[in-house]
């Protein structure tokens, strides 16, 4: 099966077109108690940060590249917006990679409307 470069590069350019009309987007929240995450620009490196604290030892800091806006609507909730449908969705991957959702509690970083199966404890 052979595929055609010309074909995916046209693909790539419709979907940023039709990202600059209407702004694709994702949504993550932080399930857990102590979880949360902020916004703020670096004046240094001259990009934003996304600062995440989901119980490890240090704070996880994200250098978001210029094409993306993450913005920060609660302490929980993670706003991701962008033209390029890929690079949304690559960095929402990213972020939520950082503490997949536990299959016994269920804290982690989820995206918005994700239903995460929790298993049974043990049984006496």
């Amino acid at each position: 099966m052979k595929i055609d470069k010309s074909s995916l590069f046209e693909n790539k350019i419709d979907s940023i077109l039709t990202g600059l009309q209407t702004f694709y987007h994702r949504k993550l929240s932080l399930v857990g108690i102590g979880f949360r995450a902020w916004c703020y620009f670096d004046q240094a490196k001259n990009c934003q940060v996304l600062a995440i604290k989901v119980g490890l030892s240090r704070d996880v800091l994200i250098f978001v590249p210029a094409d993306i806006i993450i913005l920060c609507l609660k302490p929980t909730l993670i706003f991701i917006k962008g033209f390029d449908k890929e690079s949304v969705s690559l960095i929402a991957c990213q972020i939520r990679s950082i503490k997949v959702p536990d299959s016994y509690k269920g804290k982690g970083i989820r995206y918005e409307n994700e239903l995460v199966r929790i298993k049974p404890g043990k049984q006496k």
